[in-house]
């Protein structure tokens, strides 16, 4: 199990003027975006009284689609609770990628929708390589544009290697090499 790192974010955010912050939590099998929603929602109905929140998926996969189960809420003064949550969400479209090849580009759009909560619904996204993008290192600038019309910018960098994309096992050679040589994991027949 995971705890999620941006707990303290949420807890100072949603409970600020509270003298009671959230401790901690698990996110279970919940993806991140879905976690941060989930906890952010869970806070913001007990301000400044939760301590701890603990998802459990109850469907087949938690993901940006959907996702249902239950927290288990601990408060300050030892109380718990358990509440159902659910939340449903749509897939972030395929981005236009400047810079950087097909593969490289699947797994920065796979890494930055991980994150994104279920809410934000995306209508469009841009990934642009800005610093030299190859599996040994790099940096991207991903442009989002929301249902809203609102439009997002973040950065999106990583240093010694970067995970496969989904569906892929290894490099040739065990060698870093340029995502267009990589190799197709076997499709489980």
């Amino acid at each position: 199990m995971r705890a999620l790192p941006l707990l303290v974010a949420i807890s100072l955010a949603a409970a600020a003027c509270r003298s009671v912050a959230l401790e901690g939590g698990d996110c279970g099998r919940v993806y991140d975006g879905g976690c941060e929603q989930v906890m952010g929602e869970l806070v913001r109905r007990w301000p400044g009284e939760a301590q701890r929140i603990d998802l459990q998926c109850s469907i087949a996969a938690c993901d940006r689609l959907r996702g249902a189960g239950s927290a288990l809420v601990t408060f300050a003064d030892g109380r718990t609770t358990v509440v159902p949550w659910s939340y449903e969400g749509d897939p972030v479209p395929a981005p236009a990628c400047d810079g950087l090849g097909e593969l490289l580009c699947r797994t920065v759009h796979e890494a930055v929708a991980e994150g994104l909560p279920p809410s934000s619904s995306v209508r469009a996204m841009t990934i642009t390589c800005v610093d030299e993008c190859a599996w040994t290192g790099g940096e991207t600038r991903v442009d989002l544009v929301l249902d809203d019309g609102t439009t997002r910018t973040q950065g999106y960098g990583w240093d010694g290697g970067f995970p496969l994309p989904s569906g892929y096992s290894s490099l040739p050679g065990g060698e870093a090499g340029p995502f267009r040589a990589m190799t197709p994991a076997p499709s489980g027949r």
